[in-house]
């Protein structure tokens, strides 16, 4: 995956989750959606091989 590319998605993904925060009432709930915008954004710079 190109640089730019995982550029552009950990920020798709980090939009996401924020502009969702506001539409879950729970505070808990809102942790874990937060935990889970992080695993995305890990798996994605620890897994997946970066390309020149």
């Amino acid at each position: 995956m190109p640089r730019r590319a995982k550029w552009i998605a950990y920020l798709s993904i980090a939009i996401a989750v924020s502009f969702s925060l506001g539409r879950i009432p729970v505070l808990v709930g809102q942790v874990c959606w937060v935990l889970v915008g992080l695993a995305g954004i890990w798996y994605i710079a620890a897994r997946v091989p970066t390309k020149a």
